[in-house]
């Protein structure tokens, strides 16, 4: 009865990769909602948040593919999809910081022009889309810009990940 119940609390393979993917769908999907049905501009650090997601969607599909598989990919490309939602939680954690003027951003958030463009990409660049400062926060909600609630966002989803993985435990 007992050797039951533990074997009971194991779960499917296949829950942390799918989690996975839907963290990254969601982050993405709040990101570019709030860009282009919102309006919100994002800045370059914006941009750079959003990359940890996609690969966190490539490699838990990946992970998806390989869970009946020998060998140890499949624990390896969990561990990847964790370690790489934790890389957009201090992305997210960083440029709030920048954002609260906790310490300053990369030179290319400045929201400035390159002195050292020439005519052609000066021009094409103020013809662009609109120069945003990383310290700006587009929006704040209960205090929090959105840079902020990706972090949050982020640990909490790196929590239930790593929950995952550790009950699905190896079969």
């Amino acid at each position: 009865m007992v050797s039951h119940f533990s074997a009971s609390r194991r779960l499917s393979p296949a829950l942390a990769p799918l989690f996975a993917v839907l963290v990254g769908v969601v982050a993405l999907g709040a990101a570019y909602g709030s860009e282009y049905l919102g309006g919100l501009h994002p800045c370059q650090m914006c941009y750079w948040q959003r990359i940890p997601y996609a690969v966190v969607i490539l490699l838990g599909i990946l992970a998806f593919f390989l869970r009946g598989k020998r060998g140890g990919a499949y624990p390896l490309l969990l561990w990847l999809c964790w370690l790489t939602i934790l890389v957009g939680m201090g992305l997210g954690a960083f440029h709030a910081g920048v954002e609260y003027g906790w310490w300053e951003g990369p030179t290319a958030c400045s929201g400035g022009i390159d002195t050292n463009l020439s005519i052609e990409e000066l021009r094409a660049k103020i013809m662009g889309a609109p120069t945003v400062s990383c310290k700006d926060a587009a929006i704040r909600v209960f205090t929090l810009s959105m840079a902020g609630w990706n972090a949050i966002y982020a640990l909490c989803s790196a929590i239930i990940l790593l929950i995952l993985i550790r009950k699905t435990g190896r079969r």
